[in-house]
């Protein structure tokens, strides 16, 4: 390879790499349809002369909000597991998930599985069926704790 054929190449290679950058900066911005950040509540953070802010200090969203729902002694998530009492799981007796809200998703792991099976349940006393494990389920509402 001579002097000559390598500022050949070298003049190519730039001339392609302008070629697409050129492209790159005429193509549109990419578009959310609208969609608008929801305001984010957030701790102050780092202060002047702190080393390392605390969980409560930099947690934002849901953790945030069990954060501070575990301050007033309350608990955000429910997690204690449903108990399938005998002779539950049918289309007459679906298993009861209990709920605050309209819809829960809910996760089961059958016998010999490593993950859990996730499903969503809309509506109060609506069955719904898992062929998986072939059993049935329905949400149950319970009023919200005082």
């Amino acid at each position: 390879i001579t002097l000559r054929s390598t500022q050949t190449m070298l003049s190519h290679s730039l001339q392609r790499s302008a070629r697409t950058l050129g492209r790159g900066a005429r193509a549109p911005a990419r578009r959310f349809g609208g969609y608008v950040q929801p305001k984010l509540k957030q701790g102050a953070g780092l202060s002047a002369g702190q080393t390392m802010p605390t969980d409560e200090e930099q947690a934002t969203g849901r953790e945030r909000a069990e954060l501070d729902a575990a301050a007033q002694g309350t608990q955000y998530f429910e997690r204690k597991p449903v108990q399938m009492q005998a002779g539950q799981g049918t289309f007459a007796n679906p298993v009861q998930v209990p709920t605050h809200e309209d819809s829960r998703i809910v996760g089961i792991v059958p016998k010999g599985q490593d993950g859990p099976l996730w499903f969503e349940l809309n509506g109060d006393g609506v069955v719904h069926y898992l062929t998986d494990v072939d059993l049935h389920f329905a949400l149950k509402k319970v009023p919200m704790p005082e």
